[in-house]
């Protein structure tokens, strides 16, 4: 199952329905605090975490990758942003201890 962490509406819809139609199982959260609440109460096996890294409210997606890794060690985790960089810039990686 994939549990996806999007505050906005229409792109978390987008990334769901696509997950489905490709015969995903998706649990869906807005906020990093609602995707945090499911780590203990969900039945169902959760095998990816894909998360926007910008979220609005106490936790953004990188805090929330590291509760799940912590809780759920085996957990598969992608983090995406919209961002448009400036030729000039580097890239940005983050990397997630388990």
């Amino acid at each position: 199952m994939v549990l996806v962490v999007e505050d906005e509406w229409l792109v978390r819809a987008v990334i769901v329905d696509f997950l489905k139609a490709n015969g995903c199982q998706v649990l869906e959260a807005t906020t990093g605090e609602e995707a945090v609440s499911l780590i203990d109460g969900e039945d169902q096996q959760l095998d990816v975490l894909f998360t926007d890294i910008r979220l609005g409210g106490q936790l953004n997606g990188c805090d929330v990758a590291e509760i799940f890794r912590k809780h759920r060690p085996a957990m598969r985790v992608l983090g995406t942003q919209r961002t448009f960089p400036h030729k000039s810039s580097k890239p940005h990686q983050k990397t997630f201890s388990s």
